[in-house]
């Protein structure tokens, strides 16, 4: 069977390709959505450049492939070797003279081989590409700082400034109805206000130039006892200039810099770095633990080939399916030991590559065991249970299709398909939340060393991590158990049967589609009820681990509001619902220049819908001279605004469900917020209703690949499928960027791809011969 010299080596490498090259697919897709997704929302508001964004996106693959090219080493070795050996084709091997080595030789070769390109790819494209997105991502900031002030936002960005401009031009860079609120460090408050204005840049400086300027200076420590001696001067001025601290010298002076982190060099510079007698030892120990981390993971395909064979030969009664069962669940254990191992040695508790090698070495040893433990099955009971189970299913089938007519539901094979459908969504769902965990931890493992961050609020962070990962993830096992389930069905002719019965393809899709629609309950369930919550705390949790400040939830400063005459200066206390130390900036009748500013100790909104301050400072402004200050006990502004205006809320998208996201567009409305935010937010809620159908559209779309391919090759159907489903969630993404840029209107933006693949799905289920 196997007479050429070099044919059962072929043969055995064309029996890992498929499964390899459909696992590192579908593995670099779901990775390669959770890096996008992080950066999609900070380039969709920032109205970056797409260059930039195509940038950002394609430094990541590198950094993800050195993670998937292991991983799909060790599932396609696995799945190849558990078909072969249920197709007794390894025992036809060693009837035919075949060793063990021999069967082994080409499965290491091939992990040799991907080793050496995983060294390629970690010490001299990683870094280059790692490189290149950190100087997108600066190149992203530097535009951003290039235009700090966009029309109806207030930047409070600034050191000391407050900045809002009711009217510009974006693309011409001018700004019309310009106010500063500017605290100046020698404790003088400045009240700038300015008919027009422009951002001048010159080399690394931001300066705003304002025209027909009025600027009123006053003591910031206005206290009530003593307004009417203090000293306030307004001066007019033609032309009028401000410097802005935007940062924008350090980004340039960041994106001339020569890479300095660890996971942005290569094995030059981290040998020089390693030989090095540096004075800071934290320096040296980041290089070291960057050196045998990189070079551990590098040699992860090999020790995964060895592996994956030990699983797949004694698994070979269950088949591939336990084979990859087992493959994923080694995989999720080998990259926590792995995990476990890098952080012992960073803290000191055992040596930096004694850590880092750690489960690289089990590894190892677990797949020569394997492999040499001998033939014996340690699966027979399960595999046997397993197969009286499915006799079982059968026979009482039958014996129900006989009796039941066509349209009851459920029957048992609708049950059987319905509990097929949620152990291999299960499964799926279990394994790929397990990746994305571990990729986000070794994202976090440099913070980790540098903070009193523990393993305490590593695990907190990952538990709240869940629903977000879980949701992202869903449609793509949606996708791999309705391929699985229903390839079965075709490859062992179940399918035959019920049309047999007497049933149609869409009474068999009916299990399935009954299957989406829960599953998309469930979805929009968390998405609405708990995911909002998790992403508050988990982002909390990351800020503290990478070594930031903790941040409420609502904003602890003041608080800023624009309404057509007046802007809002105040602290909202959400106990008694009032304002404490508010202020308010009333305009001229053309809404230029102030005339008159009103400070209180404290603020309420009274039944009549007023607002009324208490221990007030009032300030009445002329266009030159000095102003007049008054102390009143109270004063009434004649304004209706609701009082929902001045409560805080959130502005991430991710930190609020839909209802709150309705409210809070229509708050944004009210306040005269620019339109691109607008219409990033529009967006979000769209896809809110969106996303939870996205299981649904998986479903329809698979389920007639599964049976057209599914006699032909299973691979061939989970191969096409997995194509159909990149593309579509490529799509997804690509419109929703559109609808930021307002190149598409949100509702396009959100629905379009649903309903396109809908569609598509229904005519070829309608297509398929039964």
């Amino acid at each position: 069977m196997f007479g050429g010299s070099r044919l059962l080596e072929r043969y055995i490498v064309r029996a890992i390709a498929p499964y390899f090259f459909l696992t590192w697919l579908l593995l670099t897709a779901v990775l390669l959505a959770q890096q996008v997704g992080k950066f999609a929302e900070l380039l969709g508001i920032s109205g970056t450049p797409l260059a930039i964004a195509f940038d950002v996106a394609l430094g990541i693959i590198p950094n993800v492939s050195i993670f998937t090219i292991p991983m799909a080493m060790l599932v396609g070795t696995a799945a190849a070797f558990g078909r072969m050996g249920s197709d007794s084709e390894i025992v036809s091997m060693r009837a035919a003279g075949a060793g063990t080595l021999r069967i082994v030789t080409p499965v290491l070769l091939l992990g040799l081989f991907l080793t050496v390109v995983c060294l390629a790819n970690s010490f001299e494209l990683a870094p280059n590409a790692a490189h290149s997105m950190r100087r997108a991502m600066l190149r992203g900031a530097l535009h951003r700082l290039d235009s700090p002030v966009q029309p109806k936002t207030f930047n409070t960005q600034l050191p000391g400034k407050v900045i809002y401009v009711r009217d510009g031009d974006e693309m011409s860079g001018q700004w019309g109805r310009v106010f500063i609120h500017w605290l100046d460090p020698g404790r003088e408050l400045r009240l700038v206000t300015a008919r027009s204005g422009r951002i001048d840049l010159t080399g690394e400086q931001s300066e705003l130039v304002l025209s027909d300027a009025m600027v009123t200076t006053l003591p910031a420590d206005l206290n009530w006892e003593e307004a009417k001696t203090s000293r306030v001067v307004t001066e007019r001025s033609a032309q009028f200039r401000v410097r802005l601290n935007t940062g924008r010298a350090a980004v340039i002076r960041q994106l001339g810099s020569q890479p300095s982190d660890p996971d942005e060099i290569g094995w030059r510079e981290l040998r020089a770095r390693l030989q090095s007698a540096s004075p800071d030892p934290s320096l040296k120990l980041g290089a070291e633990a960057a050196f045998h981390k990189r070079l551990a993971l590098c040699t992860t395909p090999l020790a995964f080939a060895l592996l994956g064979v030990g699983l797949g030969v004694r698994a070979k009664r269950g088949g591939r399916g336990l084979a990859v069962v087992l493959s994923i669940f080694s995989m999720l254990l080998f990259y926590f030991l792995f995990l476990g191992g890098d952080y012992l040695g960073r803290i000191g508790v055992v040596s930096v590559p004694s850590g880092a090698w750690l489960a690289t070495i089990i590894s190892l040893a677990c797949g020569a065991a394997l492999l040499l433990t001998g033939e014996r099955n340690l699966f027979s009971n399960l595999r046997n249970k397993l197969k009286e189970g499915r006799r079982e299913t059968t026979r009482q089938a039958v014996e129900e299709r006989s009796g039941l007519r066509s349209w009851i539901f459920p029957t048992l094979l609708d049950r059987t398909i319905l509990s097929s459908l949620l152990a291999y969504f299960s499964l799926s769902l279990l394994a790929l939340v397990g990746i994305f965990l571990i990729f986000t931890v070794f994202e976090l493992l440099r913070f980790l060393a540098l903070t009193d961050a523990g393993g305490r609020i590593v695990l907190a962070y990952l538990w709240y991590l869940i629903p977000l990962a879980g949701l992202g993830v869903s449609p793509i096992c949606m996708l791999v158990a309705t391929l699985v389930t229903y390839s079965l069905m075709a490859r062992r002719s179940e399918a035959v049967s019920w049309w047999a019965s007497g049933q149609s393809i869409y009474r068999i899709a009916l299990p399935g589609t009954v299957f989406a629609l829960m599953a998309c309950s469930v979805y929009w369930f968390v998405q609405e009820e708990i995911l909002p919550g998790a992403n508050r705390q988990q982002e909390m949790l990351r800020t503290r681990i990478r070594g930031g400040r903790m941040n409420a939830v609502s904003p602890t400063g003041a608080q800023w509001l624009a309404t057509d005459n007046r802007i809002y200066g105040f602290r909202f206390v959400a106990g008694s619902n009032s304002l404490d130390e508010p202020t308010s900036f009333e305009f001229d009748e053309n809404g230029v220049h102030i005339r008159r500013t009103v400070s209180g100790r404290s603020g309420r909104i009274a039944q009549s819908g007023k607002l009324i301050f208490e221990r007030v400072i009032k300030l009445e402004l002329s266009e030159s001279g000095p102003g007049q200050i008054q102390s009143l006990s109270d004063y009434t502004i004649q304004e209706n605004t609701p009082q929902d205006a001045f409560k805080p809320t959130l502005k991430r998208p991710s930190e609020l469900n839909t209802l709150e996201l309705s409210k809070y567009i229509k708050l944004l409305e009210g306040q005269g917020a620019e339109a691109a935010e607008l219409t990033m937010y529009s967006i979000v809620q769209k896809r809110r209703t969106a996303d939870p159908l996205a299981l649904l559209v998986m479903t329809i779309v698979s389920i007639p690949l599964a049976i057209m391919f599914g006699k032909r090759s299973a691979i061939l159907s989970l191969l096409s499928a997995v194509i159909i489903g990149l593309a579509f969630w490529g799509g997804v993404s690509l419109f929703q960027q559109l609808g930021n840029y307002g190149f598409i209107p949100p509702t396009l933006a959100a629905f379009s791809l649903p309903l396109l693949f809908t569609t598509i799905g229904i005519y070829i289920l309608s297509r398929v011969r039964t």
